[in-house]
């Protein structure tokens, strides 16, 4: 067995980290980075480390997964979101399930949330933010920021949903309150739904060709007839209409009510 092999063994087996639906270039230049800043010199000697202590683990998840966020990322597409996107959904659905899949810190899970309470205060709706990274969904879960993060944040909006914490922000507990984070792994656990709108946005730039194709195809299942998804702004959607999606605006892809799985999947 290759070191790097062992390695994709050991991360799958004690991490839930599968390798093998992420581009190996992309794998292979964080893995020579991580190893760089640990101070070790090969892969068999951070299998071996790794094996004995658990921080030497963690540190390696973390710093093998994508964790770059912040608060309205794009904001040109966020304005689409809320002017556009979100009313239109709020019209057909009324009560709307939000999944950011892939969140990262969960800047991008409070950002929708934020315009769903200015539109919406007491509607029936909710933000679910996963991803793989326990360490990143710590952070989120704790909705403190640094002023970066916050950098695409009005003035307006850090006085209503955010508050001063050292320097940084920490986000008002009414907000936190209407988003769930959990662990998730988009290449090997189940979708749920059915979803009203999914952001997926800068995360399956890393995954193989085959990986992406079964994601697109999996968030398609998952979406309610009428429901969006919602990409990155260096993404798209191949062979968006055999899915049974219509671009719909720039990086948003609507879910037709002719598509081929209009079954709603059951809850999880």
């Amino acid at each position: 067995m290759s070191d790097y092999a062992a390695l994709a063994h050991l991360l799958k087996r004690r991490a839930g980290l599968d390798l093998s639906g992420y581009r190996p270039e992309q794998m292979e230049r964080r893995l020579q980075g991580a190893l760089q800043r640990m101070g070790l010199r090969s892969v068999a000697e951070l299998v071996a480390r790794a094996h004995h202590d658990p921080e030497v683990l963690r540190e390696l998840v973390d710093r093998l997964t994508i964790n770059v966020s912040e608060f309205f990322r794009n904001p040109e597409l966020f304005e689409v979101l809320r002017e556009r996107v979100l009313p239109e959904l709020r019209g057909r659905f009324g009560a709307l399930r939000v999944w950011s899949a892939g969140c990262s810190h969960g800047a991008e899970a409070y950002s929708v949330a934020m315009l769903l309470a200015e539109q919406d205060p007491m509607g029936l709706w909710s933000v679910v933010g996963t991803d793989i990274d326990r360490t990143a969904l710590a952070r989120a879960e704790a909705g403190r920021y640094r002023e970066e993060d916050v950098r695409h944040v009005s003035a307006s909006r850090r006085q209503r949903f955010l508050q001063r914490d050292g320097d940084g922000w920490l986000v008002q507990p009414s907000l936190r309150a209407r988003v769930r984070f959990r662990r998730h792994d988009l290449l090997t656990e189940p979708f749920g739904g059915p979803w009203q709108l999914i952001l997926c946005r800068n995360v399956v730039i890393y995954f193989t060709e085959e990986a992406k194709r079964i994601l697109y195809r999996k968030f398609a299942e998952a979406l309610q007839p009428g429901g969006y998804l919602f990409v990155g702004a260096a993404e798209q959607v191949t062979s968006a209409r055999e899915l049974g999606f219509e671009p719909a605006y720039p990086f948003f892809y609507r879910k037709v009510a002719t598509a081929p799985w209009n079954a709603a999947p059951r809850n999880s």
